[in-house]
């Protein structure tokens, strides 16, 4: 969905679930846009979330190159994106009066320049009375990612996690980052085509949850029988789907939760 659509959105569901600072956020979605150089990509645009029950905008902004681009130029979207996760990082961390841990996102960064070179995605999440947490994920796209070097860079037990991770292929590898400098890791390893699990990994390498997600890469129209059978959501929001033709591309489970993402 384009940044127009996405502040709608965001408007609505401010409304709705009496979330304050929407202009900060609208803010927020603009700058995003308009770090992208969208004549190198092949798709850039905002993904919405919905949990049942649950109060939250839930926000992603994906962007993709177009294959066969040049090494260097593959490295300068890199670093204008770091660029402006950075910024955003310290734009809500001075708007929230909050911390969050730039030392560790620097890290990450740097693991991506030396192991692959992925497209990084940025997302948040915020509700009523809770400062944003916010999420930065590597795109490996069932490429080959190095785990245990993963692993050993931000010390995280080895042993713990081969059982779960070993000779798997990943299709995103994530961070997500909350008050206080804390953070959690967050492993998306594939289980057949367009299909996969979502491992919440604490820093003492414990897994704390575990999210079972199916993708459809065409999408669903909000009337395919596969979203009414699976998840029921307020009215007035399935109405704006509609409306404005979003299709849902992944529906996911957790924790007995079910979710519906759409772009």
């Amino acid at each position: 969905m384009t940044a127009k659509q996405t502040k709608q959105f965001i408007n609505v569901l401010s409304k709705k679930w009496e979330i304050e600072n929407k202009k900060f956020l609208f803010e927020i979605v603009d700058f995003l846009d308009k770090g992208i150089d969208k004549k190198v990509n092949f798709f850039n645009g905002f993904e919405l979330s919905l949990i049942e029950g649950e109060s939250k905008i839930r926000l992603l902004y994906l962007s993709f190159w177009q294959p066969n681009l040049s090494s260097a130029n593959i490295k300068k979207i890199l670093k204008e994106r770091e660029r402006t996760i950075i910024s955003i990082f310290q734009q809500i961390s001075q708007k929230f009066h909050s911390r969050y841990n730039l030392s560790l996102l620097q890290i990450f960064f740097q693991f991506n320049k030396k192991a692959g070179h992925w497209p990084i995605q940025f997302g948040f999440e915020c509700q009523k009375n809770s400062k944003p947490k916010l999420k930065v994920y590597l795109s490996v796209n069932s490429g080959d990612f190095p785990w245990e070097e993963f692993c050993d860079k931000f010390k995280l037990n080895r042993g713990i996690l081969s059982k779960k991770f070993k000779n798997k292929k990943f299709d995103t590898v994530a961070i997500d980052f909350s008050l206080d400098k804390n953070y959690c890791f967050k492993f998306y390893p594939l289980i057949a085509i367009n299909r996969g699990l979502l491992y919440r990994v604490d820093k003492n390498s414990k897994i704390i949850s575990i999210k079972k997600w199916r993708r459809f890469p065409d999408g669903l129209t909000v009337d395919d029988k596969r979203i009414s059978n699976f998840i029921k959501l307020p009215p007035n929001l399935y109405k704006i789907i509609e409306n404005n033709d979003f299709k849902t591309h992944y529906l996911c489970e957790e924790n007995g939760k079910k979710s519906i993402y759409f772009r």
